[in-house]
């Protein structure tokens, strides 16, 4: 993350801890932002997006044990996804 992507780690760090745990990913996030030279915008956005993934995360996990549920939800998840991902990109620039 530091030779790659020096400017955007936390967003990269956020949307794969996302993946994982939105919640704890928040949590870290949160430790992260007390520090003095933390950029609190890529925190902020770290924190919405890292809620989009859990968007994208719970749609597959009831894909997988429901495909009926996850049909009805397509739509909705959808619009929140995108919503947390464009609240995220207006927070970050």
């Amino acid at each position: 993350q530091k030779f790659v992507f020096p400017r955007k780690g936390l967003i990269i760090t956020a949307l794969l801890g996302g993946v994982y745990s939105s919640t704890a990913t928040t949590v870290v996030l949160a430790r992260k932002s007390k520090d003095a030279d933390a950029p609190i915008n890529q925190i902020i956005s770290g924190i919405i997006m890292a809620t989009g993934m859990m968007f994208i995360r719970v749609f597959i996990l009831s894909y997988i044990f429901n495909r009926g549920l996850a049909t009805k939800l397509i739509i909705p998840f959808s619009i929140l996804t995108a919503l947390t991902f464009a609240i995220g990109l207006l927070i970050l620039k």
